[in-house]
């Protein structure tokens, strides 16, 4: 369990920082927003669950932040989406 705790641990790691990289990129705002989103929710949730699988205590209040991560994280990179697109980039609404 300890060591999949522990790749699960560099995984997340690894996208956290690949999330955060993208943002220095000369892409558009909306696709660093979604290399950030993807790499953060994901790899917090990795994270986490590494955390989950290494801890003995506290593995409640692990699960919890790791539901939150996966509801929240995505829903977030959408609002934020949407309000770097503006008006002009929501056609057919």
């Amino acid at each position: 369990m300890t060591l999949l705790g522990d790749l699960l641990l560099c995984a997340g790691s690894v996208l956290l920082f690949w999330g955060t990289c993208a943002l220095f990129s000369k892409k558009p705002v909306v696709v660093k927003l979604h290399a950030l989103g993807v790499g953060d929710a994901l790899g917090a949730f990795l994270f986490v669950l590494g955390l989950l699988l290494r801890s003995t205590e506290g593995r409640g209040l692990l699960a919890a932040a790791a539901v939150a991560l996966l509801l929240w994280g995505p829903i977030l990179s959408y609002a934020l989406g949407r309000g770097a697109v503006g008006d002009e980039g929501r056609e057919g609404e």
